[in-house]
């Protein structure tokens, strides 16, 4: 099971705040093995975590192997069943380069996977992802209203983001990355999320 999961300006919005860093980047693989192994092993692993490997360098190893146990409707994101799978991030980046360092080279069932930056909330459903990192319940509420019944996979961390209708939430817990899943927001979108990661989940929840 290891192995399967570990091969495969300035905004009043808010939506243009300047880029976040994420220090020193450790090598790829070591990501892979994070991410995967939290994913197999849970708590007890994360306490054993490296302290080098900052909680967005997890993160965004979390939303590479989400696209490996979710499914879209045959056209979605970026518009062609081949065409790559597009990782939006709209707000302000905590990634830098992270985020392309992971999917550099990857496929999954054989598309590409590609990250982009969105200002405003224009062209959102050009993503088969979108992590979501604005603060406010007024900006958050503008960008799942523009991606409603769209399948885009909603991955955000603010503590009302699955109650809002985003579909997975980064948690927090005990200096732990863990999520929640709003499996009915998946599903209203068309998006079949696998019995694996729903496994995993912190939570699951069917609202609203």
């Amino acid at each position: 099971m290891l192995r399967f999961l570990a091969t495969g300006g300035k905004p009043r919005s808010g939506f243009h705040r300047k880029a976040g860093s994420c220090g020193r980047i450790p090598r790829v693989a070591a990501f892979w093995f994070v991410a995967a192994v939290s994913l197999l092993a849970g708590p007890a692993v994360w306490a054993q975590q490296r302290p080098a490997v900052s909680e967005y360098q997890v993160k965004a190893a979390l939303l590479y192997n989400f696209t490996r146990f979710v499914e879209w409707p045959a056209v979605s994101g970026s518009g062609s069943a081949k065409g790559p799978i597009v990782i939006g991030i709209i707000g302000a980046d905590p990634f830098g380069p992270v985020l392309e360092q992971i999917l550099e080279g990857k496929t999954v069932r054989g598309r590409m996977l590609e990250a982009k930056r969105f200002s405003t909330a224009n062209d959102l459903q050009l993503c088969d992802v979108l992590f979501v990192s604005v603060s406010g319940n007024t900006e958050l509420q503008l960008v799942l209203g523009t991606l409603e019944g769209a399948p885009v996979l909603t991955v955000g961390e603010t503590p009302e983001f699955t109650r809002l209708g985003g579909m997975i939430a980064f948690v927090m817990e005990s200096k732990r990355v863990r999520f929640e899943i709003n499996r009915r927001a998946a599903e209203h979108s068309r998006i079949k999320i696998r019995s694996q990661l729903l496994q995993l989940a912190r939570k699951v929840s069917k609202g609203p």
